[in-house]
């Protein structure tokens, strides 16, 4: 079961079964593994936090809400869920079978799950298959995006910059960056760069990486597989800027070589993808695939828009 990395909102009309919620989940997705559990029983406190969570640019993977709140008040809070974030998954709490035309329409409208109560019994046994389905939603609606971008008649670094945007969009990090080798220097160029705002002249400016040095990049490319640390500051990871991670507030990053696929016994590296996350991130095996099949697809890119062997940094800032 996936128990790192989860957001969850409850909203129930009554108190005390929001605080049985947030007992039940907070014991199974523990705050020490970057779980969040959000619970309210009231819509202008529910409103609260969710608009607190947002600006902080937390959004959530699962909304658990009970057919006791009145349906107006319902569509309220899925409103202000949807102004904000276009993927979640949705369970209904529904004591009865008895179902209104309105309530079935809203159940539908929203593609819940239905449960009998927000119970241990109940909730434990459908929440990781609720999270999987979310994720799988996810990587399918990304690759499918990647593709159209690749298939487009968009051409040249612009392709790049537009899959790491998607990228950062769809897996809600805080940094995505693509860079690219030439093995004819052992230097790495950047490719694509998004989510670095205000930093990102210093990055370019700064940035000087070989397949020698020590850094996580040329770690990743060096010994051809994937690399994930959990606290970028640790003295352990090699990354190369701390004092900039520091000030945008890295936590988490993980790097996947990007492979020449030309040949299907290619090992040549032809680049990094890699991504920042804002909380302390533990990726997972379902993690690490969809980022191994976001490599392959800039692969496809690469060479469909003729971008290598890198001749410069895409883009430089003078």
């Amino acid at each position: 079961m996936k128990d790192c990395n989860n957001k969850i909102f409850v909203f129930s009309s009554r108190p005390e079964i929001s605080m049985e919620a947030y007992r039940i989940l907070s014991d199974q997705y523990p705050k020490e593994k970057n779980n969040l559990i959000a619970t309210s029983h009231q819509l202008e406190d529910a409103l609260k936090k969710l608009d607190g969570h947002y600006r902080e640019g937390v959004h959530f993977d699962v909304l658990i809400l009970d057919t006791r709140i009145p349906m107006k008040i319902r569509q309220d809070f899925i409103a202000r869920v949807s102004e904000n974030q276009a993927h979640y998954e949705c369970i209904m709490a529904a004591p009865s079978s008895a179902l209104p035309p309105e309530d079935i329409e809203f159940i539908k409208g929203i593609d819940a799950l239905l449960i009998p109560d927000i119970s241990e019994i109940t909730l434990l046994p459908l929440l990781p298959h609720v999270i999987d389905r979310k994720f799988n939603e996810t990587k399918y609606l990304l690759v499918n995006r990647i593709d159209n971008i690749i298939n487009s008649e968009i051409e040249g670094h612009e392709v790049l910059d537009r899959i790491a945007t998607m990228t950062l969009e769809y897996l809600d990090l805080r940094i995505c960056w693509i860079s690219l080798l030439d093995h004819k220097t052992d230097r790495f160029h950047i490719g694509a760069l998004t989510g670095f705002g205000e930093h990102e002249r210093e990055f370019r400016l700064t940035f000087d990486v070989s397949i020698n040095d020590t850094a996580v990049i040329a770690e990743c490319a060096r010994n051809r597989t994937q690399v994930q640390y959990q606290d970028i500051l640790d003295n352990k990871c090699p990354f190369k800027y701390k004092e900039m991670a520091r000030k945008m507030g890295l936590k988490s990053i993980l790097t996947t070589p990007i492979f020449d696929r030309r040949e299907k016994s290619s090992r040549k590296v032809l680049g990094t993808l890699s991504l920042y996350s804002r909380f302390y991130h533990i990726f997972q095996e379902d993690e690490l695939e969809l980022n191994k099949i976001i490599a392959s697809k800039i692969t496809a890119a690469i060479f469909c828009k003729s971008l290598y062997p890198p001749i410069r940094d895409h883009n430089p800032i003078a």
